[in-house]
Order: structure tokens, then C-alpha cells, then sequence
């Protein structure tokens, strides 16, 4: 999206034996009905329908978070040349369509007797708020198509070229006779021209529309998550399951083990995240890193160092997330893993000198004391002294004792997870400066989505610093519930971004995007200093 247009060029062969329903209006959206036409009526050229994936109906509650998968299908008359003039869009603003394919699927069917071109997208339709919406979707198409050939001379219906005189009696019996339907016998008992307009009775007219396609939804109601939420519950909203396994052995004590945390479902798997297993006495870990999810998994990966041989016991890892069926939060845990840890490896012991002829230790025992003293010089007499009393031996005893200490305090700010949380404000300030960057390039630039997109990433990294979250995981209803009137400007940050990103909406012309960089700095200063 961000202000560009994908036009996609469509085109299905075959003879056009119908007219453009009377719905398609250029310059007016196009509502058309998923019903038979009345008899008599021409069929519709363009279809839009859009149902829940699975079969069954769109739910008609929905809580903030949750999301529903959907098939979003466009019907094109065959003979109808066809150009998409970008994706689907829902209408409300309280829902996000999300995860549509860059490529449709195109199949064909038949509509009432009629051959169609299908279109299929196959999305995710999540709720961004609480409050009334419809699932209604608007597709935005270019159809290019041929009129068909008017009526023969002779029927009941004047053409423009009926040069005919009603006086004349000879027309009059003409219309008696056999040759009354044929166009060129017509033209020429009457004196005209047999080949004039012929070709263009036979092929017709090309005609070219701009039209919105519109399928109607269903409407819903969002609902806020009920409160108190649990502790460890990041936003995720469906049904999960969670299952631990580890890298295969043997593994040995100081040597890193991966984990992988698989969690399976159903549901917003973008707002999903683990703690991962906490450090331990006898276990070292890091934070866990999250894989690209599918559609019905996601798979996350962490680093354990054993401290020590023997027996050691991974701890379940919890999973917490809302069940919109049951309307509760429930708690899911994987399986304790237990290792056999073997010692480490011992270090290989350093190779003994080895002496060539003659120079070694060897060649000296075999010298004679006298020859071997006459060969050192006069000075090693005069200079030799202990080795712990060299300036050398004094220097390598002190870089010694300085990296022991920076050994020392490296491995208690390791310990005490000091080290971790300068990275992590190192990391913070990195990322927020460069979305600002960002920002401020797209306000230049006139690109409202990327700008309000960048803005919530950098409010989204400060956030999840200061409230131990996932970034990724924070939407406007958490801004809206955990600040309350100190996060209006926030949400409506996230609200700008969503309405952007999602429901294809464009940056109005009175909206100035020259003073929201700073505005979001201006945030970005306030968050910094309440935290």
C-alpha cells in the first residue's frame, strides 16, 4: 500500500454475448447482489463476495486482538478484460485486513449457466478496537469489455443508419418478405449502402469502466478484553497449545543447547510471545527468539548452557492467552524436559618445546661447561637477576590482575543482568532514532502510512521497555488501558497507523504531516521521562 497502486492486467477469452449490468456506473461504486438476476435481465459482469475461510459465518463478536480468517472472491464474466487497481480494503476502521496474498488464486466456475473468472484473496481479517463494524469490502477494478452488435435492420428497433423511407411502398413490402432481417439485402432494395457499418454491427463497441466492487459483511461487535488480565498474558487471542524439545545430545556441560517452543492453533499469532525458561542456579539462558509464523503455527527458539554434569530438569514453559469460545483467560504449559549432562571437555595439554640439533637442551648438556660459558656474552654475567624482579614479569602480573577484574565485573553484570539492560537501552535509543530518521523522511516525502507506521514503531519500543512486553504485541487498546488519558495522543498515533496500513485509507488533504514528527517526538521525550 503506502500511496502506490498495484495494477494487475486480467484478461479472459471468449465472445461477449452480454452488456455491463446497469450497476457498474463509472465514477460511482458498484454494490452488487450475490442473487440470480430477474429473468430477462442481463447478468451482472463483475462480482465481489467475501466469507469466513472453513465455511462457516463470521462471528458476530469479536474481542479486541482476536482474528478471524476470510476468502475475499472477485467473479468476472468470461470475455472481460480485467485490471485490478489494488488490493481489497474493508470499510470500518475498527478492523485490520492483514496477510492477503501478493499472487490470488484464479480458478473458473459457473454462475447461473454462465462461465466466470474467479479471484480468490485468502486474509485475516483482526479487531484493532472495541465498538461497532461491518466486514464489508470494497475492490477497487478497471473492466474493459465489448458491446454487443445492434439490432438487425428490419426488426422493430430503429437503428442510427436506418435511412428508410416509411412512405416508400416498396420498404413496406420488404419488411414481408424473407429478406427483412438481412442487413445487406435490406440496404440495397432500399438504395443505400450493403456495406456501410457492417463491421461495426458485427463487432461491436469496446467500452471501458473505473468501478468499485462492494461485497456486504456482516456486522459484528468488538469487545474489550475483560480485566484483570493474568500475568504473562501478551494479547493473544484464540486457542494454542504449547510443546518443548530439545536439540539433539549428548550435550555437555558449558556447551550451549537450542530449545524450540512450538505453539500450535488457532488465532492472532502476531501478538503471541514466550518468556522462554528463566536462568537458574544450574542453567543459563538467553532471551528466546521468535521464527516467521504460518497459519496455524508459530515456533520460537532458545539458548540453555548447562553449568554443570549430571541431571538437569528444563522447566515447563507457560503459555497464556484469551479463549473467545470459553471468554476467559487460559494457561497452557509444555512438557518438563530432563537432560543427562556429561562433563566438559578437557583441554588439551600444551606439546612439550621441542629443541633442533645443536641448539637445544640436549646439545648444551653435551657442551663443555667452560666452551658452553666462554659462548654467552660478558653482559648476561653483569645483568642476570630473578625473573619476579623484571619490569616485564611486573607488567604481565598487572594486565593480569586488570583483566581479572573486568573478568569479574563482566560476569556479575552478566549475572545481575546489568549488561542485559545497557544493551537493551542501547538498543532502544538505536531503534527510536532511527525511526525518527524515518519519519521525518516520510513527512518530507508526503507518505502518511510510512510516516504514522514509523511513529508507532518507535512509541511501540519504548513501551514495551518500560512494561516487559513484546513491541509488537502492544496495540491502542493496551496504550488506552494501561495510560488512560496520558496515552490519547498515543492511540491516536496507533489509530492514524492502523487506518493507513490496513483499511487502505488515504491522508486526507487538511492533514498536516509536517508537525506530527515532532509531535511523536514530543511523546517519545514524555515516555523517556516517566520511565
Amino acid at each position: 500500500m503506502n500511496g502506490t497502486t498495484r495494477r494487475t492486467k486480467r484478461s479472459v477469452p471468449g465472445s461477449i454475448t452480454t452488456t455491463l449490468a446497469a450497476l457498474l456506473v463509472l465514477g460511482s461504486p458498484a454494490t452488487l447482489a450475490w442473487a440470480r438476476p430477474p429473468a430477462g435481465a442481463e447478468p451482472a459482469r463483475a462480482l465481489l463476495r467475501v466469507e469466513a475461510r472453513g465455511g462457516g459465518a463470521t462471528p458476530r463478536t469479536l474481542y479486541v486482538g482476536q482474528t478471524v480468517p476470510i476468502a475475499i472472491r472477485a467473479y468476472f464474466l468470461d470475455g472481460t478484460g480485467v485490471s485490478l487497481n489494488g488490493p481489497p480494503h474493508l470499510l470500518s476502521d475498527a478492523l485490520m485486513l492483514s496477510d492477503l496474498a501478493d499472487k490470488p488464486v484464479q480458478t473458473t466456475t459457473q454462475l447461473h449457466g454462465l462461465p466466470y473468472t474467479v479471484v480468490t484473496w485468502a486474509g485475516n481479517v483482526t479487531a484493532a478496537r472495541a465498538g461497532a463494524a461491518r466486514t464489508d469490502v470494497e475492490l477497487p477494478v478497471e473492466l474493459s469489455y465489448r458491446e454487443p452488435p445492434r439490432p438487425p435492420l428490419g426488426s422493430n428497433v430503429r437503428g442510427d443508419d436506418d435511412d428508410s423511407d416509411p412512405d416508400d411502398p416498396f420498404a413496406s413490402m420488404l419488411k414481408n418478405t424473407p429478406f427483412a432481417s438481412d442487413p445487406f439485402f435490406s440496404r440495397m432494395f432500399r438504395g443505400g449502402d450493403p456495406f456501410a457499418g457492417m463491421m461495426r454491427d458485427l463487432a461491436g463497441t469496446v467500452r471501458q469502466r473505473a468501478v468499485t466492487l462492494r461485497a456486504p459483511g456482516a456486522a459484528t461487535q468488538v469487545l474489550d478484553l475483560p480485566a484483570p488480565q493474568p500475568r504473562g498474558f501478551t494479547g493473544a487471542v484464540g486457542h494454542f497449545d504449547v510443546a518443548a524439545s530439545a536439540s539433539p545430545g549428548p550435550y555437555h556441560a558449558g556447551e550451549p543447547i537450542t530449545l524450540r517452543l512450538a505453539v500450535s492453533g488457532e488465532g492472532s499469532f502476531a501478538r503471541l510471545s514466550l518468556a522462554g525458561v528463566p536462568p537458574a542456579a544450574e542453567l543459563s539462558s538467553y532471551a528466546p527468539t521468535a521464527g516467521t509464523p504460518s497459519e496455524h503455527e508459530k515456533v520460537f527458539t532458545q539458548t540453555l548452557v548447562p553449568r554443570r554434569a549430571g541431571e538437569i530438569t528444563v522447566p515447563a514453559v507457560a503459555l497464556t492467552y484469551f479463549d473467545p469460545r470459553a471468554r476467559r483467560y487460559v494457561t497452557r504449559t509444555s512438557q518438563p524436559l530432563r537432560l543427562d549432562v556429561l562433563p566438559g571437555a578437557p583441554e588439551a595439554p600444551l606439546a612439550a618445546p621441542t629443541t633442533s640439533a645443536g641448539t637445544g637442551e640436549a646439545a648444551l648438556a653435551g657442551a663443555a661447561p667452560a666452551a658452553t660459558m666462554a659462548a654467552l656474552p660478558e653482559a648476561v654475567h653483569a645483568t642476570l637477576v630473578p625473573l619476579v624482579m623484571t619490569r616485564r614479569f611486573r607488567l604481565i602480573v598487572l594486565a593480569s590482575l586488570l583483566a581479572a577484574g573486568a573478568l569479574a565485573l563482566a560476569g556479575r553484570l552478566v549475572r545481575t543482568g546489568a549488561l542485559a539492560r545497557r544493551r537493551a537501552r542501547w538498543r532502544l535509543r538505536r531503534e527510536v532514532a532511527v525511526q525518527q530518521h524515518a519519519l521525518r523522511d516520510a513527512a518530507r516525502r508526503g507518505d502518511a502510512a510510512a510516516l504514522f507506521a514509523g511513529g508507532r514503531r518507535a512509541l511501540q519500543a519504548r513501551l514495551a521497555a518500560a512494561w516487559g512486553i513484546p513491541a509488537d504485541a502492544i496495540a491502542a487498546a493496551d496504550v488506552a488501558r494501561r495510560l488512560g488519558d496520558q496515552g490519547a495522543a498515543i492511540r491516536e498515533i496507533f489509530e492514524q497507523a492502523d487506518r493507513h496500513a490496513y483499511a487502505g485509507a488515504r491522508s486526507p488533504g487538511d492533514l498536516d504531516l509536517q508537525r506530527w514528527p515532532e509531535r511523536i517526538s514530543a511523546e517519545l521525550r514524555a515516555l523517556e521521562a516517566r520511565t
